[in-house]
């Protein structure tokens, strides 16, 4: 991966592929530069998606009680969707997101949207509609 990112180094995808890495090692830090400098390359769908789920899964300490900033990662799925309308797993996150903070309506309106939109991956639209 370095060797292709030092020859490539205006391709978003590996900046994605290396973010991914250091969030797996730990290096939250790291992981949010990564995906920053992917996206300022070529915003896409799938590092709006790793870069909310990270920020669901290790939020920048903000407070004492390190809560995500559901506001900030709403956005970032927004900002997908609007990128790629029919990339399933905008859906499927988004719509998990909004069931676990208690807005079902939401929740189902957004599966039914990513089905709707004949989106990619729809099985897992179909699933977090189920666990509805």
């Amino acid at each position: 991966l370095d060797r292709g990112m030092t020859m490539y180094p205006k391709d978003h995808t590996l900046l994605q592929a290396a973010g991914n890495i250091e969030e797996r090692l730990g290096n939250v830090t790291a992981a949010r530069d990564l995906y920053s400098a992917s996206l300022h390359l070529e915003p896409s769908a799938p590092t709006l998606i790793a870069y909310a789920m990270l920020e669901l899964r290790s939020p920048e300490k903000k407070d004492e009680h390190k809560k995500p900033n559901v506001t900030m990662v709403r956005k970032l799925f927004d900002e997908a969707l609007l990128i790629d309308p029919k990339h399933g797993p905008i859906y499927n996150a988004l719509g998990n997101l909004e069931r676990r903070e208690g807005n079902a309506d939401r929740a189902k309106r957004l599966y039914e949207d990513g089905i709707e939109a004949n989106c990619t991956d729809a099985p897992s639209v179909y699933h977090g509609l189920a666990k509805l």
